[in-house]
């Protein structure tokens, strides 16, 4: 981990203190003696989140089946002691193929048994991170900002360090000059660069006209730290994948490629984007019709492949469905449920629940507070992803919140709705975005891109001129735009 505001790559404030991030480890190839980064996902304390390229074959290319008892795991436990784990088996994405754009760089271990008593990190689901300040850790090489990776033997290999950056784009951004790199998937990749507080460094200042320079604390990802996470609120923002100088002079302080040092770029493997690939690959080994239920805590738990019922408890919990037509019910507790595939029911309860049917003919039930019924497959909208979400109970004239939020909303998020033009927040700040009809037969004589039905309740979306019904309100309840919420 390179840190910017100290000469000395040891610097005591960027190097993690035993109960620090006990949860991000780093692991080994026995037989190269190549180390990584990965972090605990919540669950069941036996998976790992890392990158595919830790895992290549030694002439770089990509390998799908690596030998699970090639590696080693390490934790670092709250009281300076350190424990290993061997590994049971390891998915690589399958699109993963090393080619020039690292796409798919992204892989899964799981462990033979699990983990000590660490800590453990939920996967960040939204799809806001650009803009957002994140704390990159890792067990990368040490260096700095002036000198770049540092490769010195007598260096201690197994420090914990720990920063903070900004994302300033999608790595779709570099797709167009003046970098040119036409085969980074879109919407897969979270970009940054490593600023020092100069204009001549800011990468993204100069080439792309995104001005930010710096932060408290910045630190740039160097060899070692592949794999580690970046954290958004506590959670898994972004997974350490690549870096590279930028095409034009000057502006990295050494000029030397990819080594880390101030005017360089770096790239993580968005999470939120591979949270249906996380949440299958952990879950395969479930038995069909496996009924999981939480406790009193906040709990994740996550169906297989066929009909679930998931109960939560009390607590905030995370039901997750999978495919088939499952049952998630959230109970007590502001809890998030996601229905996968399949035609799925979902009951929040008591709390302030947040309900996302995905693909589907859903039903949705909210509960006796104010929830949120989002709409949103990170992709641009297929009527497949969707299908036609019934909305039980929607409340939208409950007393404002602390917020000034009134009543329950529907969350549209702008990567799936990209017709709308509003910004982002509550009701529509472009007039053409929304209008209510009195009936289904006046929604093709509407110019708006979002249409709600006052007789039958029907909400429906216009792509490319033509509307298609994603939800229906049931007893068509009286709303307004500020019944809406618009997300980036």
């Amino acid at each position: 981990m390179v840190a910017v505001s100290s000469n000395s790559p040891n610097d005591t404030k960027f190097i993690a203190s035993p109960g620090q991030f006990t949860g991000v480890v780093q692991f080994e190839n026995t037989n190269t003696g190549d180390t990584c980064t990965g972090v605990l996902l919540s669950g069941d304390g036996l998976h790992i989140l890392t990158a595919a390229h830790c895992f290549n074959n030694q002439n770089d290319s990509a390998n799908l089946n690596p030998n699970a008892n090639d590696y080693v795991v390490f934790f670092e436990l709250a009281d300076g002691t350190r424990q290993e784990r061997n590994v049971e088996k390891i998915f690589v994405h399958p699109e993963w193929t090393s080619d020039e754009g690292s796409n798919n760089d992204i892989a899964i271990i799981k462990l033979s048994n699990e983990a000590p008593d660490v800590e453990s990190y939920e996967i960040y689901r939204d799809t806001d991170e650009v803009n957002q300040t994140f704390t990159r850790v890792g067990y990368g090489v040490p260096g700095t900002g002036i000198t770049g990776e540092i490769d010195d033997s007598e260096e201690d290999p197994s420090v914990k360090r720990f920063g903070k950056n900004i994302y300033d784009a999608l790595g779709d951004i570099f797709r167009d000059p003046p970098e040119d790199r036409l085969t980074i998937l879109e919407g897969t990749q979270l970009a940054f660069d490593f600023d020092n507080g100069e204009s001549e460094r800011d990468a993204f200042g100069v080439q792309y006209e995104l001005e930010q320079l710096g932060v408290d604390l910045e630190v740039n990802s160097t060899a070692g730290d592949s794999g580690g996470p970046a954290f958004i609120d506590g959670k898994i923002a972004g997974i350490a994948s690549y870096g590279f100088s930028p095409i034009e002079d000057g502006i990295d302080i050494d000029n030397k490629n990819g080594n880390a040092s101030f005017g360089e770029y770096s790239v993580d493997i968005r999470v939120s984007a591979y949270a249906s690939w996380i949440d299958e690959t952990i879950n395969s080994s479930l038995p069909p019709g496996k009924k999981l239920k939480g406790d009193r805590r906040n709990d994740t738990l996550v169906g297989a492949d066929g009909n679930d019922t998931i109960n939560g408890a009390r607590g905030n919990d995370k039901l997750l469905g999978k495919s088939g037509d499952d049952l998630l019910i959230g109970r007590l507790g502001n809890d998030i449920l996601l229905g996968g595939a399949g035609d799925d029911t979902l009951e929040g309860g008591i709390g302030r629940d947040r309900l996302n049917g995905g693909a589907g003919n859903d039903t949705l039930t909210g509960g006796a507070s104010r929830d949120r019924f989002i709409f949103n497959s990170n992709k641009e909208f297929d009527s497949n992803d969707f299908g036609i979400d019934t909305i039980n109970n929607f409340q939208p004239d409950l007393r404002p919140d602390e917020d000034g939020n009134q009543g329950d909303l529907i969350l549209l998020d702008k990567s799936s709705f990209t017709e709308l033009e509003s910004a982002a927040g509550i009701g529509f700040s472009v007039d053409n975005d929304f209008e209510i009809v009195k009936t289904d037969d006046d929604v093709d004589n509407s110019n708006a891109f979002i249409v709600y039905s006052e007789s039958s309740g029907g909400l429906f979306y216009s792509l490319d001129g033509e509307f298609t019904q994603f939800a229906i309100l049931d007893g068509a309840p009286t709303i307004t735009e500020d019944n809406f919420q618009i997300r980036n």
